[in-house]
């Protein structure tokens, strides 16, 4: 039973800890400081959650599945983190702002001065 369940739940459970490291690493990359750091601290925390994953014995175990949980909790809040960053960044993506405008552009794009 544990084989079949780790033969087809191993890829998305990597998956999940490649996304958070690649999370981290692109914030390295964009961020002008601290690149090691984010770097790091992307790596460190993929690989302390798959060791503890791996420690349980996978997800069949419940310290197993509160660890997969968290991974996935963590690697959701990073993707939703990114992705309201490119909202917020990026004029020309559709839905505009996110952000409502300060009370003195919303006068001058009605045309009042």
């Amino acid at each position: 039973m544990q084989v079949l369940y780790r033969l087809t739940s191993d890829s998305v459970e990597h998956a999940i800890w490649a996304g958070v490291s690649a999370y981290f690493i692109g914030l390295a990359i964009t961020n002008g400081r601290r690149k090691a750091v984010l770097a790091v601290t992307g790596l460190v925390i993929s690989t302390v959650l798959h060791g503890v994953f791996d420690s349980f014995g996978g997800a069949v175990s419940r310290g197993g599945a509160i660890t997969l949980g968290l991974s996935l909790f963590v690697f959701l809040g990073s993707a939703i983190t990114a992705d309201v960053q490119a909202v917020r960044h990026n004029p020309l993506f559709p839905g505009g702002q996110m952000v409502a405008d300060p009370p003195n552009s919303l006068a001058s794009v009605e045309g009042r001065s």
